[in-house]
């Protein structure tokens, strides 16, 4: 009777699935306000540079992108029902702009469009509220000042991605090297 070989992982693997749950680790490490560790960071940042599976996960995470989408709709507020409408509003703009099958440079600006969307609409609701009542002169000028940048700002951005469809521009970033090379 033969003994089965017990199951071993290749070392490659355990050391990825380690090196991904010390990230998470120095991650919640590091996202600690009120104690700040300057070891932890230091070696977050070298196991995201080194381009292993911690620069994976990042990319993963699609970068500050998401986070800052979040954020915005976490702080604006208003009930579990409305934040969960406006990620999915922004989603499917993002979807519909092209996200997945853009490069990487045309989805930093469909990031750009639809975060200057999602500030416009924000403004709107904001503006629309306080014009419900009786406001100083100096608030609604405030008012009307946001809402002109923040319409400002989303049709630049729709502007800029606009201009690379048309020029489509390519871009290559090659993060080992630190190289930049324009395939235009």
């Amino acid at each position: 009777m033969e003994k089965e070989a017990p199951e071993v992982n290749p070392p490659a693997q355990i050391d990825e699935q380690q090196v991904a749950e010390r990230f998470y680790d120095l991650m919640s490490q590091c996202n600690n306000p009120e104690k700040p560790d300057k070891k932890a960071r230091k070696e977050l940042n070298r196991l995201i540079t080194d381009g292993g599976i911690a620069a994976k996960i990042m990319r993963q995470q699609q970068g500050l992108y998401t986070y800052t989408l979040n954020q915005r709709i976490d702080k604006y507020g208003g009930t579990d029902a409305f934040r969960e409408l406006l990620l999915f509003k922004c989603n499917d703009l993002r979807d519909k702009l092209g996200y997945q099958a853009a490069n990487e440079l045309e989805r930093l600006a469909i990031g750009q469009v639809v975060l200057c969307w999602l500030n416009l609409h924000l403004t709107e609701l904001g503006y629309s509220d306080a014009f419900s009542r009786s406001l100083t002169l100096t608030l609604g000028i405030y008012w009307e000042k946001r809402l002109t940048m923040a319409s400002k700002r989303y049709n630049k951005a729709l502007e800029t991605l606009s201009k690379m469809r048309k020029m489509k521009l390519t871009v290559q970033i090659n993060n080992a090297q630190n190289q930049i090379v324009n395939n235009a």
